[in-house]
This record gives C-alpha cells, structure tokens and sequence, in this order.
C-alpha cells in the first residue's frame, strides 16, 4: 500500500529533517517500524 510506504519514508525523512538526526538508521530501528506500519506482512516475511 503507497500510503503505507509514504508513512514509513516520511519517518526516515523526519528523522534527518524534522529532529536533526545525524546518524545511520539502524536495521532494527527500520524492523521496528516494518512491525509497526506493516505488521501483517512482517508477520509473513520476518527474518527467521
């Protein structure tokens, strides 16, 4: 869903624009969103 995706981008985007994040997002910080916007495909394709 494009929505979706949007939320998740705008995040990243957020981060670095909005709060003056200077650092690399980390793969667990991305997972933690995933599970957040997309909990039902998280479901389907998390990491095993």
């Amino acid at each position: 869903n494009k929505i979706k995706i949007h939320k998740l981008a705008r995040w990243v985007i957020d981060q670095y624009d909005e709060y003056g994040r200077l650092t690399a997002i980390s793969d667990q910080e991305l997972e933690a969103k995933v599970k957040e916007f997309f909990p039902d495909y998280w479901e389907k394709y998390k990491p095993r």
